[in-house]
């Protein structure tokens, strides 16, 4: 049940600047059920996760070094699955790329799309791999 409030506030700090976590009953002690009460913003958010955006972000550079691959030599950088409509991580990902990052193409479909396509693949490559 709180990880499931949890991710509620994560999308919630999507769009709004603030959100509360409540839960009624969260714990049972020998006292009696237990309520919480924890107000998150943006810039909590930012503390608890920063370190791994940043984590992510040097990773992605790693890649793209190893590819052979500067950042400006891209054209176009969309963001995939739920993670991309993290402002957060678009800020980041702005400062990396040194443009801006808007969301033209649904996230969670592109996800969706990408396994669909990488599944005929298999299909008529009889299971082999897509050469990286």
């Amino acid at each position: 049940r709180l990880v499931l409030l949890c991710e509620r506030v994560k999308r919630k700090l999507t769009t709004e600047k603030r959100v509360e976590l409540r839960a009624r009953a969260i714990v049972n002690t020998a006292r009696g059920a237990l309520d919480l009460s924890v107000r998150f913003d943006r810039s909590t958010f930012a503390e608890l996760c920063g370190g791994l955006v940043e984590r992510s972000v040097s990773e992605m550079d790693r890649c793209l070094s190893e590819a052979g691959v500067r950042p400006q030599d891209l054209h176009h950088v969309v963001l995939t699955g739920g993670v991309s409509r993290i402002p957060l991580v678009r800020q980041h990902l702005q400062r990396y790329y040194q443009r801006e990052i808007q969301l033209a193409v649904n996230p969670e479909q592109a996800i969706v799309m990408g396994n669909a396509i990488y599944a005929r693949f298999l299909q008529l490559t009889g299971g082999k791999k897509m050469p990286i």
